[in-house]
């Protein structure tokens, strides 16, 4: 979908990875729970470098898309930082 919408845009579209609430995500917990810093750390790279996943770390497959993100987003929580 991200890639059909920048083909019919005149402007540039920059992607970003990262992970949103863990609240937000239907299974819970959530997989990622159970991740090292290391292992999620490689997932985001792989993101910039290779490709975004196409089900958004939700199927239990990993499938690249040729879309490839150009920032991370980072989030705390509220007015403090958490760890997971």
């Amino acid at each position: 979908m991200l890639i059909t919408i920048a083909k019919k845009t005149p402007v540039k579209i920059i992607a970003c990875t990262g992970f949103v609430d863990w609240a937000l995500y239907e299974s819970s917990p959530h997989w990622l729970l159970d991740c090292s810093l290391e292992k999620i750390s490689k997932l985001l790279a792989e993101e910039i470098l290779e490709g975004m996943d196409l089900y958004n770390y939700m199927a239990p497959i990993i499938k690249r898309t040729r879309a490839k993100a150009g920032v991370i987003k980072v989030g705390t929580g509220y007015q403090n930082i958490n760890g997971f």
